[in-house]
C-alpha cells in the first residue's frame, strides 16, 4: 500500500504538472486565437484598402502610358519640325546668296557724319543730296566764282540726319551667319 500510494503521489504530481501545462498550452492558444481575429482584421482592411486603391492605381497607369504616347509623338512632331527648320534654313541662305549674287556681291554704301564744332566756322565744302543714290560735293576754287562740283554715286547714301537705326535696317539683310 505503501507502494501504491506513492505511485498514486507520483501520478497525482504528474497529473498537476500535465494539468498546469495544459493551462499555459490553453493560455497560448488563446493569445494566438486573438493574434489570429487580430491579424485577420488587420488582413481584412489591408483588403479593402487595396479594393480602395486598386482603380485609383490602374486609372494613374492609364494616365502614365497616355502620357507617355503623347510624349513619344510630341518628340517625333519636333524632329520633324526641326528637320523642316533646317531645310527651310538652308532654303533661305541659297535664296540670299541667290539675291546678293543678283544685286551684286560688291556694294558701296557711303554715310557722311554731320559738321562738328572743330570743324570750324566756315566747311570746305558743301554736300547735297539729289537722291538716295547720289550725292554732290561742291567746293570753291580759291578766288574764282566758280564751284567745282563732283558727283557720286553708291548703292545707297546715308545723309547727316541719317540715325543708326535707319543704317542697320538698310544692312541689316546684308549680313547673314
Amino acid at each position: 500500500m505503501i507502494k501504491e500510494n506513492t505511485s498514486l503521489k507520483m501520478e497525482n504530481l504528474s497529473l498537476k504538472s500535465k494539468c498546469a501545462m495544459f493551462t499555459q498550452l490553453q493560455e497560448e492558444n488563446s493569445n494566438l486565437q486573438n493574434s489570429i481575429l487580430k491579424c485577420e482584421s488587420e488582413l481584412k482592411a489591408c483588403l479593402e484598402e487595396k479594393n480602395d486603391i486598386l482603380p485609383k492605381y490602374e486609372e494613374a497607369l492609364k494616365v502614365i502610358e497616355n502620357t507617355r504616347n503623347e510624349l513619344s509623338a510630341s518628340q517625333l512632331s519636333i524632329a520633324n519640325l526641326k528637320d523642316t527648320l533646317i531645310k527651310y534654313q538652308l532654303e533661305r541662305h541659297k535664296m540670299h546668296n541667290l539675291i546678293q549674287d543678283l544685286k551684286g556681291n560688291i556694294r558701296v554704301f557711303c554715310r557722311v557724319r554731320p559738321v562738328l564744332m572743330d570743324d570750324g566756322e566756315k566747311p570746305l565744302c558743301r554736300i547735297s543730296f539729289p537722291d538716295d543714290h547720289s550725292l554732290e560735293i561742291s567746293k570753291q576754287l580759291s578766288g574764282e566764282l566758280e564751284d567745282s562740283k563732283s558727283e557720286y554715286s553708291f548703292d545707297k547714301v546715308f545723309s547727316q540726319d541719317s540715325t543708326q537705326t535707319e543704317v542697320f535696317e538698310e544692312l541689316s539683310h546684308l549680313v547673314q551667319s
